[in-house]
């Protein structure tokens, strides 16, 4: 990427910052000085950076990856292009451009989704949502048995003794 900045004579406006402290660097430059988030990122996996970007009020351009596809879809404050495809990056940015007020909107949006989801909300969806899969996954009636014989221990012979 070091190369491709150069070779495009961009030096004087992309910086590699490297590893950021997060509460005392990237937050508070985004929060002062990002009016919109790039990010291409191509793997599916729920990256922190969206929301971490949302709570500072900053909307997202980015690849329609499995995790930003649902995110952009629920918070309505991410912008979704096809996978490797800059131009098409670069069309929804000009859009946004010559349409503040969209930028306006969905830096609210950004905000908003973002209060809703804290970590303690987040984390009490997390836990609601691995309990329905096990649910799924065991009968109930073998729920029952798994929890009674949670509160014994097998002895080093093998055999369950009562924990009280």
């Amino acid at each position: 990427m070091k190369a491709d900045v150069e070779r495009l004579r961009l030096g004087d406006g992309v910086r590699f910052a490297g590893v950021l402290d997060f509460k005392t660097e990237p937050t508070p430059f985004t929060k002062r000085w990002a009016h919109l988030f790039v990010c291409c990122h191509r793997s599916g996996d729920p990256s922190c950076t969206y929301l971490g970007t949302m709570s500072c009020g900053v909307p997202i351009v980015g690849y329609e990856n499995e995790a930003f596809k649902g995110l952009s879809q629920e918070s309505g404050a991410g912008l979704v292009t096809p996978m490797d495809r800059p131009i098409q990056v670069a069309a929804k940015i000009a859009e946004l451009g010559m349409n503040r007020w969209a930028m306006v909107d969905a830096s609210r949006q950004a905000l908003a989704f973002a209060q809703r989801w804290t970590f303690e909300e987040t984390f009490k969806a997390r836990i609601k949502h691995l309990k329905s899969c096990f649910a799924q996954a065991r009968p109930a009636s073998d729920w029952s048995r798994r929890t009674s014989v949670s509160s014994r221990h097998q002895n080093n012979q093998g055999q369950h003794v009562s924990s009280s």
